[in-house]
């Protein structure tokens, strides 16, 4: 009787492949299943993305004329550099829409980096530098409230702005240029490792950690490198910032760090302001009460829904095994 009720109800026992087309065959099948409810899903998904898509361009249209001004936020944190497109260039895309954005009264920068590429932060410099020196009645004002720090390429980045604010225990500063290399000649010596460059020119291995960097090599990287960059972060600050940097200070230009009040002090920031201090003063000015995150990615039914979808099919391909 037990077993007649097993053989009934009890789960059938999968027959294992005995040969390479078998063990093919159901990889493929299985494969093809997952495949089939990967398009039935994906197609789903693009419904109803069109169906969201309609229903939010219905409720823009019902509200464009409802529109209410509101002070653009761009957020520059972390290390600026060329990951993910690059920081300098999203931000400088980020910074053209605000100001092309009819309902922006202000360009409000919250700025919180160590520093980073200097190529990167040349191009959010020209940005604003090429938009600042605008009569300013034809153009929003660009504020920068500084939040911890500000150092390096960071300052480099927003140093053309009409206002630079920081907090009292703000850093500021840290202008100057480095570059950053290991020596372990004298380890791999004692290791007994050796090492065999071949290059077509003296230079090609220039840095290169296992060979001992001769005195002429660091002139010229100093000479070709260094002090460019130097130079043109510099001037820079020189054209931005004019007659308020205290330039007779021999500290200014040596890659030191000031705090709020003494930032200000050495032509580095214009006042001591929270950031909640510039934002309420800016809708006191300006008559609106609202600001708009203009950098920041909004959050996103489909694609939170297809990267569900990507997900859920990696882990399922992954879980098939041969039995």
């Amino acid at each position: 009787m037990i077993k007649k009720l097993k053989s009934m109800f009890g789960r059938k026992k999968e027959d294992k492949p005995k040969t390479l087309a078998g063990v093919a065959n159901k990889y493929a099948d299985n494969y093809m299943r997952l495949l089939a409810m990967e398009k039935v899903t994906k197609t789903g998904l693009m419904v109803g993305a069109l169906v969201v898509g309609l229903l939010t361009y219905t409720g823009n249209e019902l509200n464009a004329g409802k529109t209410k001004d509101y002070i653009s936020v761009l957020e520059l944190k972390g290390d600026i550099t060329s990951e993910n497109k690059g920081t300098g260039y999203i931000f400088a895309g980020a910074f053209r829409d605000a100001v092309e954005d009819k309902h922006s009264k202000a360009i409000l920068i919250h700025a919180n980096s160590p520093g980073g590429s200097p190529v990167q932060a040349e191009m959010v410099y020209k940005m604003i530098k090429s938009y600042t020196d605008k009569p300013e009645d034809e153009r929003q004002q660009v504020i920068v409230s500084v939040m911890d720090s500000c150092a390096s390429a960071c300052l480099y980045s927003i140093a053309a702005a009409d206002k630079i604010y920081a907090h009292g225990n703000s850093l500021l500063g840290s202008i100057g240029v480095r570059m950053d290399s290991w020596n372990f000649k004298e380890l791999s010596d004692r290791l007994g490792i050796s090492r065999t460059t071949i290059t077509s020119g003296t230079n090609k291995a220039l840095m290169d950690p296992f060979m001992e960097m001769s005195d002429e090599q660091r002139e010229q990287l100093v000479d070709k490198i260094v002090s460019p960059l130097y130079r043109n972060f510099v001037n820079a600050m020189k054209s931005a910032r004019g007659d308020k940097l205290k330039e007779n200070d021999p500290l200014l230009f040596s890659g030191m760090m000031w705090t709020g009040q003494e930032a200000i002090d050495i032509g580095l920031a214009d006042g001591i302001k929270t950031s909640l201090e510039v934002e309420a003063e800016l809708y006191e000015e300006l008559g609106v009460d609202e600001k708009k995150y203009a950098n920041e990615k909004g959050f996103s039914l489909v694609s939170l829904l297809s990267a569900s979808m990507e997900s859920a099919v990696k882990t399922a391909v992954s879980e098939i095994t041969i039995q």
